[in-house]
């Protein structure tokens, strides 16, 4: 069975809001991509998170090895999409 995956959301004040495997909908990583927008929209939009502009952080938590696992991101506003560079691969023995 593909790992589970849950998301930290860290606002620009440092308030983290951690988002459970349950609270996106039993997300999955399986092998190909995985699409987060859609259920990260909606988690972000059930805490309040969307009410006003602000950019976030996010914190991806995968339970797999990080040697397994490669994230690509990227946003689009108005139909101008951006590629973000992820440089950081951390792995955390003890995630929530």
């Amino acid at each position: 069975m593909p790992p589970r995956v849950a998301i930290d959301v860290v606002e620009p004040n440092g308030k983290v809001h951690y988002f459970s495997n349950e609270m996106l909908n039993g997300l999955r990583a399986a092998k190909g991509v995985t699409k987060l927008a859609g259920v990260l929209r909606e988690a972000l939009f059930m805490k309040g998170l969307l009410e006003q502009e602000q950019m976030l952080q996010l914190k991806v938590i995968v339970e797999q090895s990080g040697s397994g696992l490669t994230l690509y991101s990227a946003y689009n506003v108005d139909g101008d999409r951006g590629w973000i560079q992820n440089d950081s691969q951390r792995v955390y023995d003890n995630t929530p």
